[in-house]
């Protein structure tokens, strides 16, 4: 009997640890009635507090670590009805459709001389600052940098990594408490071209995954999205426009630190995006503040402002330089991170660990670069160079992160 019961306990933990395994939802957000892609869509797995995104051709990809085929997601997008999915449901799926709501903008005239422009900045800004978190989160991300000198590639590098957002630590600098860690990157660093530019005491720049974290935080702080400063910045309606049957102002405004475009929603007062020249964006390669053109696109969870992707890039000494952020799924609640983990980071971020597993990179679906066939004809045996590089420290004199590489591991569990 007791031989029996053990069996049957045996068994019902067996298919625990079946039902409760990876998955990932993948698929098209459309609109029922017209099938155009839903750009920018939510799909959300409130259970975990994860959230994802479209992208500009209504596609997504959704890993769920963990997770029974019974749990269920929701797809949202302003202007349309929700829908509540199972995960085996979602998984029998190629598009989502959804259903507009009653309301149809079919008209619209918008009169931007009745626009009160310093009260809808003052609105937004301090309902961004309201509703922003505060507390640690953290995001899968995905980081593209890539260098060109004289019209050839001399550095290309991407990792799936994590964005995280550290809150307030004791002794930490409020700018270097937002930060990109790599977990499975592919590297070419080792042309002697790109080794010109480095930032001394190493041979080479570091990767540069939280430079575009960096100046968000910037413009979170001293600049445009901060309740202090906005006030320094001079604004003018640049046009107006719909976006998915929803006004959009776009504004242009001009300070200290950059001048742009910042495009706001007429109704929730939420930030699209911000397009911007800034000459507070700080290079890795050259060690120092230099203007770039920056993009900062904007997610919202329960109401929350999460970056969406921020893009960057600049010219200086023959070099041109890119570097692309884009968040893959982000979590938005229940989530801590301590000081000892925070300090083994923030020396982590300077010499990561280089792993290189092309799996990861085929499940999440990770487009190739638009450019790829130039940076593949500039940059022979590319996979064999990222094969290469793999299982080594950045920097193979410096000293070893052992305690971070522990908490890369972990960080994987609260997916």
């Amino acid at each position: 009997m007791k031989r029996c019961i053990f069996l049957i306990v045996i068994a019902l933990f067996s298919i625990h640890v079946i039902a409760q395994e990876k998955f990932i939802i993948e698929g098209r957000i459309i609109d029922k009635e017209t099938k155009t892609p839903l750009v920018y869509a939510s799909i959300i797995f409130s259970d975990k507090s994860l959230g994802t995104t479209t992208d500009e051709n209504g596609n997504f990809t959704f890993p769920l670590f963990d997770t029974k085929l019974s749990d269920s997601i929701s797809i949202t997008y302003m202007g349309y009805k929700p829908i509540k999915l199972t995960v085996a449901e979602s998984m029998k799926l190629k598009e989502f459709e959804l259903i507009q709501d009653a309301f149809e903008l079919n008209e619209v005239v918008i009169n931007t001389e009745n626009i009160n422009l310093k009260q809808l900045i003052k609105e937004t800004v301090k309902s961004y600052n309201k509703n922003r978190r505060e507390q640690p989160h953290i995001a899968i991300a995905h980081y593209r940098e890539k260098a060109k000198k004289d019209h050839e590639y001399i550095m290309y590098m991407e990792s799936i990594g994590y964005s995280i957002y550290a809150g307030t630590m004791k002794d930490a600098t409020l700018l270097s408490n937002y930060k990109f860690f790599c977990e499975n990157t592919k590297a070419y660093v080792s042309n002697s071209e790109w080794k010109q530019y480095k930032s001394l005491p190493y041979e080479l720049p570091a990767p540069s995954g939280g430079a575009n974290l960096n100046i968000f935080r910037y413009i979170e702080l001293y600049g445009l999205l901060s309740e202090k400063h906005y006030r320094g910045y001079s604004y003018k309606i640049d046009s107006t426009y719909l976006f998915n049957n929803n006004i959009v102002y776009s504004i242009r405004f001009k300070g200290d630190i950059a001048e742009g475009t910042i495009h706001i929603f007429k109704e929730s007062k939420e930030i699209f995006k911000i397009e911007c020249t800034t000459n507070k964006y700080w290079s890795r390669a050259f060690h120092k503040l230099l203007t770039a053109k920056v993009r900062i696109a904007f997610n919202y969870f329960e109401n929350t402002p999460f970056v969406s992707s921020i893009n960057a890039h600049y010219e200086n000494q023959n070099l041109l330089y890119q570097n692309d952020l884009e968040i893959l799924v982000q979590k938005f609640q229940k989530f801590s991170l301590n000081e000892n983990e925070y300090w083994s980071l923030n020396n982590y971020d300077g010499n990561p660990y280089i792993q290189y597993d092309p799996q990861e990179w085929r499940d999440l679906g990770i487009t190739k670069d638009k450019d790829h066939e130039k940076i593949e004809s500039d940059i022979p045996s590319l996979e064999k160079e990222f094969q290469d590089y793999s299982g080594r420290w950045f920097f193979v004199n410096a000293q070893r992160e052992e305690i971070a590489r522990t908490v890369i591991r972990r960080l994987k569990e609260n997916f």
